[in-house]
């Protein structure tokens, strides 16, 4: 009764009467600390949150959220059990100018039904595309929070050397530019991977094998059924070579309709393809150790064969839409991300790696290599790094001398010109005292690549000013359009009984009832009873 609070000696807080529990008590229900602020278009904001003690494994927090636009409450449950666990939330808002009722639903559970068996859920949707972001409403478990809200249901077994999984999939689109007839709903794709043991000759056989059907209410509907069985021998020469040669069959068949077709008319029908397969890779490591750094330097090298053709346009195109030639798939036998593609045709690629390794931790990496084809195919579209003979090249630097720095280096640019058609950097150094990063990209637009390119740059910088004060400043800058994306700045005073947090933030974020804000939160941690915060947002 009667409890001031004050800092530094000077009382800022009074209260006639305040209850909480003691150290001895694990959970009990009550009231959590409410928050209160805010918005140029939301008004006065407040969140009251109230925590339910269920018992031993369960528990929910009910919170009423009171706006100047719209008000309504947020709902969580979480339970464990002893093969599995639930989590759920979701929300409900009433009276906004521009709906009469916004929500969302955000589920997940998961069970192990024995060693070989489990079986889950995800359930992600809400009424309209921009509430979440409007109301600030998040959750810890969204699967798939981004461009689309993504559920699925699912049941998969592990055994020895099998996997299989049933699964089903739907989307719902929150960009402006989606169509909801055009979503896809997944249902079902099947999936079974198989790899043998080892022959007596130290050969795996291999079998992958998947049946997947998806459904519009406008656009391509497909069936898939694709087999694909293969056999692969690791070999080793006395040179210190080391080889990988695999074969493969690649069984794919189709019943679509609706297909799109550049300059003819959509297709509904039969279609597929076989197409067999030989792969040689080979790497040569050399390693050299002295004056506590050890170096590994390390040829390496792929050869595939396979017939030309093979993406017929009658074969409907679902998980290869989007392409990205880099480091990391250029020694494999597809680089396109999916099935519905295939690469074709007598192909090699080369390259060469350079890795060091200190007695104290630090390390450096390079690598660089390039792809030859015999002939070029249109499978690839223009600005890919893969549409001429002879492909861009590709390459990574990585250096990290201590804990207290980190570059790496991520490149493609044309071997004719060498003009960059991307490059990554991102930057760590410093320490608690003073810290700074910086991230830069840079991605040449594609043909027919649904992401388009991009120029940006974003950098951070934090500091432990003293034991009890920190603060850290970043932006994100869109260098092809010219136009900063956010600012955030944060000071914060801490101590062993409090932490006192003032962030600034300015977001030029905009979509349809989003519009730039600035921001400013104050939150107050009394370490032994809980946290107060305050949001105040201005246009």
């Amino acid at each position: 009764r009667d409890a001031w609070i004050e800092v530094m000696g000077l009382p800022v807080a009074y209260t006639p009467y305040l209850s909480h529990p003691d150290p001895s008590v694990k959970r009990q229900s009550g009231f959590l600390v409410p928050s209160f602020g805010s918005s140029s278009d939301l008004g006065a904001v407040g969140r009251v949150p109230y925590f339910f003690d269920l018992g031993p494994h369960r528990d929910s927090t009910l919170t009423a959220l009171v706006t100047g636009e719209g008000s309504g409450g947020i709902a969580e449950y979480r339970q464990k059990f002893q093969k599995g666990e639930a989590h759920a939330n979701g929300s409900i808002v009433l009276g906004d100018k521009t709906h009469d009722i916004r929500g969302h639903i955000n589920t997940r559970v998961r069970f192990d039904a024995n060693e070989t068996w489990r079986w889950g859920f995800d359930i992600h949707r809400t009424t309209d595309d921009t509430f979440l972001r409007r109301y600030n409403i998040s959750s810890e478990n969204n699967f798939g929070y981004g461009s689309s809200l993504n559920s699925q249901i699912f049941t998969e077994g592990f055994r020895q050397r099998n996997y299989f999984k049933f699964s089903a999939y739907s989307f719902q689109g929150i960009q402006e530019s989606d169509d909801s007839d055009t979503d896809p709903l997944v249902l079902p794709i099947v999936e079974f991977n198989h790899l043998g043991k080892p022959d007596r000759f130290g050969g795996q056989t291999i079998l992958d094998a998947s049946f997947l059907a998806i459904a519009r209410k406008k656009g391509t509907q497909t069936r898939r059924l694709s087999i694909r069985p293969g056999w692969q021998i690791p070999l080793k020469d006395q040179l210190g070579g080391i080889y990988k040669f695999s074969t493969r069959l690649n069984a794919d068949f189709y019943h679509a309709e609706d297909v799109r077709r550049e300059y003819l008319t959509t297709y509904n029908g039969y279609s597929g393809r076989i197409t067999p397969q030989a792969m040689l890779n080979w790497r040569l490591p050399f390693v050299k150790s002295d004056d506590g750094i050890m170096q590994i330097f390390e040829p390496v090298a792929s050869a595939v064969i396979s017939p030309y053709g093979g993406n017929a346009n009658k074969i409907p195109n679902e998980d290869s839409l989007s392409f990205e030639f880099d480091d990391t798939n250029l020694l494999t036998a597809n680089r396109f991300s999916g099935i519905d593609r295939v690469e074709g045709g007598p192909r090699f690629a080369y390259g060469a790696q350079w890795r060091a390794f200190g007695e104290e931790g630090g390390n450096a990496e390079v690598f660089f290599g390039q792809a030859i084809k015999l002939k070029t195919d249109d499978s690839f579209s223009e600005g890919s790094g893969l549409e001429d003979k002879l492909s861009d090249v590709v390459g990574r630097v990585i250096l990290s001398p201590g804990p207290f720095l980190n570059l790496s280096y991520r490149t493609r640019f044309d071997s004719d010109n060498f003009t960059p058609k991307r490059n990554e950097i991102s930057f760590n150094a410093g320490r608690d005292a003073f810290g700074v990063s910086t991230n830069y990209i840079f991605l040449e637009d594609q043909t027919d690549d649904t992401f388009g390119g991009r120029e940006e740059v974003s950098s951070a910088i934090n500091s432990q000013f003293t034991r009890f004060w920190r603060g850290a400043v970043s932006g994100v800058h869109d260098i092809s359009t010219g136009k900063a994306r956010q600012y955030l700045g944060s000071i914060t005073y801490e101590n062993e009984c409090i932490a006192l947090t003032t962030n600034v933030s300015r977001k030029f974020y905009e979509d349809r009832d989003l519009e730039p804000t600035d921001q400013i939160t104050f939150n107050v941690n009394l370490k032994t009873l809980g946290s107060v915060n305050t949001d105040i947002y201005q246009r």
